[in-house]
Formats: C-alpha cells, sequence, structure tokens
C-alpha cells in the first residue's frame, strides 16, 4: 500500500507492465515493472518499481515445484499523486 494513502485508500490496483521470463536449466528468472494504483477519497496516487523474482524448480521436470528464492524491487521515480 502506498505509504500516504493507507487510511484513505478505497482500493488498491496491480499492473505487470513488460514481463520476461528467462530459463536457465531449473532456475528461472523473472523481471517486470509494477504499478501500485491507490483510489481512495484523496484522488489517485501511483507507484512504479522494478521487480526481479527468482525461482528455481525443487521437483522433476514430471513434477515441478517451483518456489521463489529471491526477490529484488527498486521504486522508480518519486510517489506520483494524488491527481
Amino acid at each position: 500500500m502506498l505509504a500516504g494513502d493507507r487510511a484513505a485508500a478505497a482500493t488498491l490496483e496491480h499492473e505487470i507492465l513488460n514481463p520476461r521470463v528467462q530459463l536457465f536449466g531449473d532456475t528461472a528468472i523473472v523481471t517486470y515493472t509494477l504499478l501500485l494504483r491507490a483510489k481512495g477519497a484523496n484522488g489517485v496516487s501511483h507507484r512504479v518499481h522494478n521487480e526481479t523474482r527468482v525461482f528455481h524448480n525443487y521437483g522433476t521436470a514430471e513434477a515441478p515445484q517451483w518456489k521463489l528464492v529471491h526477490c529484488h524491487k527498486s521504486p522508480i521515480g518519486s510517489h506520483v499523486g494524488p491527481s
């Protein structure tokens, strides 16, 4: 949730932009831009992050068991809103 909108936010929306999946054997790297949009009494606020998630398959090809082993988030720019 966006820090300044916790009390006022009526809805919080997530949108994934430019997703990319790269496979390296039993490891998958997922990268994307995450757009967070909070709509509340004070208007609409936005936050944008670039995210990387690394998954590892602990199972087999026949019975995969993908688990998240690392997550990194980098904010893009600064807080925008309310508009």
